[in-house]
């Protein structure tokens, strides 16, 4: 399942850390920030920083969740996805 959503930043809002936060994943996510691969995530905290890729401007995050191996085992597999966000959370 692939998501992607555009944020608009201002120069102001980059003078501290910022960190994308899912909070809540079923699966395995790769993260990426204007075109450039910045995280895969494979278990908790769903959070990586993402400072060095936001520009002034508009930016596009895009993720991509996969589900696991796990749910060959289960009799009822999950489906896999973010569940909960918080897309961008300063320091």
């Amino acid at each position: 399942m692939r998501y992607t959503t555009e944020i608009r930043l201002e120069e102001s809002q980059l003078s501290r850390p910022v960190h994308l936060d899912l909070e809540r994943v079923r699966g395995t996510v790769a993260g990426g920030v204007n075109g450039t691969p910045v995280a895969h995530l494979v278990w908790q905290p769903w959070r990586t920083p993402v400072s060095a890729f936001l520009l002034p401007g508009l930016n596009r995050i895009e993720l991509e969740v996969s589900n696991t191996l796990a749910n060959l085992l289960e009799e009822y597999p999950e489906a896999s996805g973010v569940l909960r966000v918080s897309l961008l959370q300063q320091a």
